[in-house]
């Protein structure tokens, strides 16, 4: 496709990202492996602050 090359992708296991000094991915790995749920009842009120019911 377009004559490009396109890389391999590679998966690297925790030694491996801690010899690499990857210690910030490692600590947010957490994020990737498990979902992640968003409150957002805190927004709904932003910008209605100072308004009349």
């Amino acid at each position: 496709m377009l004559d490009r090359h396109i890389a391999e992708t590679h998966s690297y296991s925790i030694p491996e990202m801690e010899a690499l000094g990857m210690q910030e991915l490692i600590e947010m790995r957490y994020l990737l492996e498990t979902p992640l749920l968003v409150d957002s009842s805190d927004a709904d009120t932003l910008g209605r602050e100072g308004q009349q019911p």
